[in-house]
């Protein structure tokens, strides 16, 4: 292994599929499937040629672990364990909503009080969010949330509120308050926003058992015609 582990990761929990090779906390190289929902067909052949161009070979492989579409979950993490197993590495899980939380984090001033609140549209009314402090420190877990026009204005009474994500955009037309709130246009799970968090687990040594490992879904699947 070199000096500064490297690190594949994936990231196909949402409608964009990103791909990012790192060394150590720098990003090496980074792809993104072009289109939409294009996992499918495009995931293995960029993961590929960002291999060849890098002529990398990875320590780690690092996946987004969810919630975010069934299918997309589905395919990152079917090629993350075929990778580990062929490669003898380890996997790497990184829960969906702390990696937009991470990735809100850093557009934002170090010394502000926070509350970040990252938000995965999961149709009609309904997200899939958390709520962080400025540490990244978990004040709400996971959870499935139909929204209300007055959902999270408690929180303008101790710090900033933020908002990102596919969910944020219909929030902001149904949110009735107008306290310290900041809404951030952008705020998709991406492959190199998952640079830091990997590398911490990695070091740590928090991996997953390739045998059992399953995304997290947060809903059950549900198959229409």
């Amino acid at each position: 292994m070199s000096a500064f582990p490297h690190i594949l990761c994936l990231e196909t929990s949402g409608d964009r599929c990103t791909l990012a090779i790192s060394a150590g906390s720098n990003v090496l190289a980074q792809a993104e499937a072009p289109g939409t929902r294009a996992h499918a067909e495009a995931l293995a052949p960029l993961c590929d040629r960002l291999l060849r161009e890098t002529g990398v070979r990875p320590d780690a492989v690092a996946i987004s672990a969810g919630p975010g579409s069934y299918t997309g979950l589905r395919i990152g993490t079917s090629l993350a364990k075929g990778l580990c197993y062929a490669w003898q590495v380890p996997l790497i899980a990184i829960d969906t909503l702390t990696l937009m939380a991470s990735a809100m984090r850093h557009t934002l001033p170090a010394n502000e009080k926070l509350r970040l609140i990252p938000m995965i549209d999961a149709r009609r009314m309904e997200v899939y969010t958390a709520v962080y402090d400025e540490n990244l420190q978990c004040l709400e877990p996971v959870h499935a949330k139909i929204l209300v026009p007055d959902d999270f204005q408690a929180y303008t009474q101790e710090a900033r509120v933020v908002f990102a994500g596919s969910g944020a955009a219909k929030w902001k037309d149904h949110c009735n308050w107008s306290g310290d709130r900041h809404f951030i246009e952008t705020g998709d799970p991406l492959a190199w926003n998952m640079v830091l968090p990997a590398l911490q687990a990695f070091e740590s040594g928090k991996f997953e058992d390739l045998a059992y490992f399953e995304p997290f879904y947060l809903k059950p699947f549900m198959a229409t015609r």
